[in-house]
């Protein structure tokens, strides 16, 4: 969990990258800011890339701040509880940067972090 709310931003930004498009001056097209070969939304190639895009956030940042949300949602109640050491252990990387009082602060900062990308 920590390695990954490390690189969380950066791998939302590969996920995202086949959506940010600029302009051509004059003609109206637009090019992909990663790759200027590639035109947006005309063509195969550019299509894979949204496909590989959509598919990549499916599968890694949105499961990440799906649990991230679980855990934060039950953190009062394992607190309470006796036999959640192991909950705390593996979750820890959400909760020990801020005060008890305060556990939900992490799901701002992944807010946050979704929000600069």
């Amino acid at each position: 969990g920590t390695v990954f709310n490390v690189f969380f931003i950066s791998i939302l930004m590969t996920c995202l990258s086949p959506f940010v498009c600029y302009s051509h001056p004059g003609d109206g097209g637009s090019s992909v800011v990663g790759q200027a070969s590639i035109l947006c939304w005309q063509g195969g190639e550019h299509a894979s890339m949204v496909v590989v895009g959509i598919l990549t956030f499916a599968l890694v940042p949105m499961p990440f701040m799906a649990s991230a949300a679980y855990a934060i949602r039950k953190y009062p109640e394992k607190v309470k509880s006796t036999q959640s050491k192991t909950f705390l252990l593996y979750c820890r990387f959400l909760f020990s940067r801020f005060n008890p009082e305060t556990y939900y602060y992490s799901s701002v900062m992944l807010l946050r972090s979704f929000l600069i990308t």
